[in-house]
């Protein structure tokens, strides 16, 4: 894989802090992938908080284990204590899958596992997938947010 280095991969992550967008930590996109992503980040208007930039683990996927950044989760007004359901689609016009989700004690998102797992098998979803999360607010009935993963 190419990495992006330089002054492109600065205008990229500038951009991207600009923006309030939160970045995984060692996190890398191909130069095909930064170009994805241009073209897939919502308008700001279409999301609440920041979005999140990703790859998706051997902890996300083989062990069914989600958990969003505090800072994500404080972006989008979740509380420390708060426990609901949230839908997540792949993209934002996708089926939506059913999840329900509570705050860690440190103050991470964490999706349940049954619904995250089957999120992911609904969606053929694999270890090393770099994927953008946007959180946005929805008028479905139970649901406190919903929870839009595009792939890169």
């Amino acid at each position: 894989m190419t990495r992006v280095g330089g002054d492109g991969w600065v205008c990229f992550i500038t951009h991207m802090r600009i923006t309030g967008a939160i970045v995984a930590q060692r996190m890398r996109l191909s130069e095909e992938e930064v170009c994805s992503l241009w073209d897939i980040i919502p308008p700001r208007a279409d999301f609440i908080g920041v979005s999140f930039v990703t790859r998706l683990t051997s902890t996300m996927v083989d062990r069914h284990n989600m958990k969003l950044p505090k800072s994500l989760s404080e972006s989008c007004g979740i509380k420390p204590d708060e426990e609901g359901s949230a839908g997540i689609r792949l993209t934002a016009r996708g089926s939506v899958t059913t999840c329900a989700y509570g705050v860690d004690t440190d103050g991470r998102t964490h999706f349940n596992t049954v619904g995250w797992k089957s999120f992911l098998v609904s969606k053929n979803l694999h270890v090393g997938q770099a994927i953008l999360i946007t959180i946005r607010n929805t008028h479905r009935p139970g649901l406190r947010m919903m929870v839009v993963i595009d792939i890169i």
